[in-house]
């Protein structure tokens, strides 16, 4: 799957606080705040869970979080909250 564009599609965005943990298999979904602004992305593996989060904010905690954007992986299905720099351009 690739994380630019996912074989399964974007999904339709969402506005509001959280994205679902599972979606279609290789898919990507985006949330926006309800001013428009982009806070995060998730993209979902084969079995339509989680496998990776893109962060748009420092969560309201900078010390935490410095670079915004960041990101997340999800591996067996928890999210490291331990962050890395944004892999690629996407």
């Amino acid at each position: 799957m690739g994380k630019c564009v996912p074989s399964g599609g974007l999904n339709p965005p969402i506005v509001g606080r959280n994205l679902p943990r599972t979606g279609p298999e290789n898919s990507m979904s985006r949330l926006f705040n309800a001013l428009g602004t982009l806070i995060q992305e998730r993209w979902y593996g084969s079995d339509g869970h989680a496998i990776w989060d893109r962060d748009h904010t420092d969560h309201g905690n900078p010390r935490r979080h410095p670079q915004v954007p960041h990101d997340h992986a999800w591996p067996g299905g928890v999210r490291d909250e331990n962050w890395r720099m944004p892999s690629g351009s996407c």
